[in-house]
């Protein structure tokens, strides 16, 4: 939140992420790429489901680091083609926005949302990444080091 509020303060555009429907509660408008009205819309809270340590894992495999990815990486090289950023915070699994920074040379951070730590593995999203990596032009990463 408070990277949210200083973005807001300077009048500057900022995503949705793990913050973003807490961050619709605090009044912030949040600019999501591929939003096609005019580029801003409130986010919407999914209900919570029982926690199942299999579906989370091909959560982020299948949709983050695979078909999410994609879509991010493609809407955010548009927006940032159309607003000219200085630098991209998204949150760790947010894969297209940092693959986006990298290919446009954007300074970016990725911030860790949840106290246990990053559940971001190689051997689970290195794959889905690889490729998507390859489609932008992007060395190999196997350590996800970037």
């Amino acid at each position: 939140m408070p990277i949210a509020r200083a973005a807001a303060a300077a009048g500057t555009c900022h995503r949705r992420g793990a913050a973003g429907h807490d961050a619709c509660d605090r009044g912030l408008r949040l600019c999501r790429p591929g939003d096609r009205e005019d580029g801003w819309r409130r986010a919407k809270a999914d209900p919570l489901r029982p926690f199942s340590a299999e579906r989370e894992d091909r959560d982020l495999r299948d949709n983050f680091a695979d078909r999410l990815a994609h879509q991010r990486a493609a809407d955010l090289l548009d927006l940032c083609a159309a607003r000219k950023p200085d630098i991209i915070v998204c949150d760790e699994v947010d894969f297209g926005a940092m693959i986006a920074a990298e290919r446009l040379a954007i300074s970016f951070a990725s911030v860790v949302v949840i106290a246990a730590g990053s559940f971001v593995r190689p051997a689970l999203v290195g794959e889905p990444l690889h490729r998507l990596r390859a489609e932008h032009g992007l060395p190999p990463d196997p350590e996800l080091a970037s």
